[in-house]
């Protein structure tokens, strides 16, 4: 159990620090990887019923052995991590220290397709581009990548105050999940 437990650390670690930057696990999971994600999960899921089911039908041998802890521990970190990745817990928190170099480009962001040229580090993330919405919002670019086979470009970044009908970036498959406050992160394609 022991074991399992440490492969489940690890593997549920990967995906929590990918998610820190916008579009590095949608990107990880595309093709050819999206294909292998989902029976991969489902193994994992029934590695953890088998691991439960086998700790009901077996007893342990000495009264010292404690295997429950294990298959607790093990579940937790998983229901955990699955809890932080579906409410972007780790990109909030990381987020929320480097916010404060972003408010100062807010009020000179103009409106204009694709953006303005940046291409500032800020903490973990390099914004490439940003600029305002005429529709309302402020829009910073920290990743893009192909929108499936064609020319087309998907975004990802941060988003201040950012409007429901598209951004500088694209309008198509547009979505936001709001961090805290008035930011919020984005993924666009310019279809």
């Amino acid at each position: 159990m022991r074991i399992d437990f440490t492969f489940t650390t690890i593997g549920c670690l990967c995906p929590l620090t990918a998610s820190v930057w916008p579009g590095s696990l949608e990107s990880a999971v595309d093709l050819p990887f999206g294909c292998l994600a989902f029976p991969v999960f489902c193994l994992c899921c029934l590695g953890l019923v088998v691991a439960w089911l086998l700790l009901l039908v077996r007893r342990p041998h000495t009264p010292n052995r404690r295997p429950w802890g294990w298959a607790l521990a093990t579940s937790a970190i998983v229901a955990g991590s699955v809890w932080a990745l579906w409410f972007q817990t780790p990109r909030a928190i990381v987020f929320a220290n480097d916010c404060t170099e972003l408010q100062p480009l807010i009020p000179n962001a103009r409106d204009e397709w694709r953006g303005q040229p940046l291409g500032q580090r800020i903490g973990p993330y390099t914004v490439d581009r940003y600029a305002a919405d005429s529709r309302g919002g402020v829009f910073f670019r920290t990743a893009r990548g192909p929108d499936g086979i064609g020319p087309d470009e998907l975004s990802y970044g941060f988003a201040n105050q950012p409007n429901t009908s598209g951004t500088p970036f694209g309008n198509s498959s547009y979505s936001l999940h709001h961090l805290f406050g008035d930011w919020y992160t984005f993924s666009v394609s310019d279809d």
